[in-house]
């Protein structure tokens, strides 16, 4: 469901699982992304910005991914794989994308990683 508390939990999630700081929000402006979710970020010192209302272009690349796991994943009765977990693994390390000339995500990411040793 599409409330402030499961948008606090996704994002405490996210923190968990990227292992690294999250410095400001950008979100359209449901409701879920108001009240306690804004509150909360508020208190932990997080940035929340707001995309302006009726703007979706503002948040295409979230919108696009919308569309894919629609399309990809919940749509797809042929789908091999049994959650959405394992699809998502598929789309970031395995999935070859035309918009990152032919490279995964993940790929992608390690392209601009610069170690110093």
């Amino acid at each position: 469901a599409k409330t402030s508390n499961n948008a606090i939990i996704a994002l405490q999630n996210a923190q968990k699982y990227f292992r690294f700081p999250i410095v400001s929000i950008q979100t359209d402006n449901g409701s879920e992304f108001r009240g306690n979710f804004h509150t909360w970020l508020v208190k932990h010192d997080i940035p929340h910005y707001f995309i302006p209302k009726h703007s979706p272009y503002w948040n295409v690349q979230v919108e696009r991914i919308h569309k894919t796991v629609d399309d990809e994943y919940y749509l797809n009765p042929n789908r091999p794989w049994k959650t959405l977990a394992e699809w998502i693994y598929f789309y970031n390390f395995e999935r070859l994308h035309q918009t990152l000339n032919g490279l995964t995500p993940h790929e992608k990411v390690l392209e601009s990683v610069t170690l110093d040793c």
